[in-house]
């Protein structure tokens, strides 16, 4: 499991991402190699040159269903790229 953020992590709900921890977040994937890309049918997710699921990605960050779905949403919003992290930090 990948570790983003400071704090415990036995919490029994999960901890909202807020707007700063966000940029956080995706940096950390980008630097593990995950690659977001949007195309005609949603997000599509790849590290290595393999494509992965939504669900796996969401399993290896222990993000729960509304904490990824916010993770999809900010990718919509602001796009995958180096240039964003600078930007929204």
């Amino acid at each position: 499991m990948k570790s983003w953020r400071s704090g415990s992590r036995n919490t029994l709900n999960a901890r909202p991402i807020t707007a700063k921890d966000m940029p956080v977040l995706i940096k950390n994937m980008m630097e593990d190699g995950l690659i977001a890309t949007i195309t005609s049918t949603g997000i599509t997710w790849e590290i290595g040159g393999y494509r992965v699921s939504k669900s796996s990605v969401k399993d290896a960050w222990n993000l729960s269903n509304s904490q990824m779905n916010r993770v999809c949403n900010y990718v919509y919003e602001t796009g995958w790229d180096d240039g964003m992290i600078e930007n929204h930090s």
